[in-house]
């Protein structure tokens, strides 16, 4: 029971180590290898330490250290989906402004680049002020 202890206490200073340097890595660059180690620091300790521990009478403090660092690498893992799907988000937000500059500017590249061999509207001076105020709405129909 006392090597028990002994190595629990190292166990969990290790993983409390490795789970504030994976904290530290998903706020810097969050990746989905992370939730892989996370995933396996969430099942490892707890799996070895409980069925060392199970018959002892002094169980509840190692039971709620380990309860602490189960929930930890929960905690690190949902922490690591937000800060992808946050990232998501942003790029999401900088491709649509992007689309809304340059849609337009190649909806009329498009429409006025077609080759027509007869395109009679080409030669009149105001025919694309005409047909866009027409289009939006400018000249009312009675």
């Amino acid at each position: 029971m006392d090597v028990v202890v002994d190595h629990f206490f190292d166990l969990t200073e290790f993983y409390d180590d490795q789970i504030s340097h994976i904290h530290d890595c998903i706020l810097d660059f969050p990746k989905l290898d992370y939730t892989k180690t996370l995933h396996l620091m969430h099942k490892e300790p707890t799996e070895k330490l409980l069925t060392a521990l199970k018959d002892t009478s002094s169980t509840t403090e190692f039971i709620s250290n380990l309860l602490a660092l189960e929930q930890t690498t929960t905690a690190l893992m949902d922490l690591t989906f937000n800060m992808i799907s946050h990232q998501t988000n942003e790029n999401m937000k900088l491709l649509s402004v992007v689309s809304f500059v340059f849609l337009p500017i190649t909806f009329v590249a498009g429409v006025f680049g077609m080759n027509f061999e007869v395109f009679p509207e080409i030669h009149f001076k105001m025919v694309i002020s005409i047909a866009w105020s027409w289009r939006l709405g400018l000249f009312r129909r009675n």
